[in-house]
């Protein structure tokens, strides 16, 4: 599992993000959000993106905060993910983001 984020926002910025992901298992770029399943974290919602090929499979999470958006990615075999599935999504509940003084 990895926890990243990178400076960018929007709808064009997520689906350039999911089509990367679908790119990492062998499978085509959608041309919008359309299909891509809303996920939230505590309050916060964002996208869920679970795609898989024949030998790898990658389930992630994109949630957009001031002005960056955090990536929560698992990847691995079909059957790892699939087992770990429901750690993920507890995981996926339990993030927090706390305030900062930007003065």
């Amino acid at each position: 599992m990895t926890v990243s984020s990178l400076g960018g926002t929007g709808d064009d910025f997520l689906l350039m993000n999911v089509n990367r992901w679908r790119n990492e298992v062998s499978l085509p770029p959608l041309k919008s959000l359309d299909n891509v399943e809303n996920a939230e974290l505590r309050s916060i919602e964002g996208k869920l993106v679970k795609v898989a090929s024949d030998q790898k499979a990658l389930t992630g999470a994109m949630v957009e905060r001031d002005g960056k958006t955090w990536f929560f990615k698992l990847t691995g075999p079909v059957a790892a993910v699939a087992d770990q599935a429901d750690e993920f999504s507890t995981f996926l509940k339990s993030v927090e983001f706390f305030e900062t003084d930007r003065s």
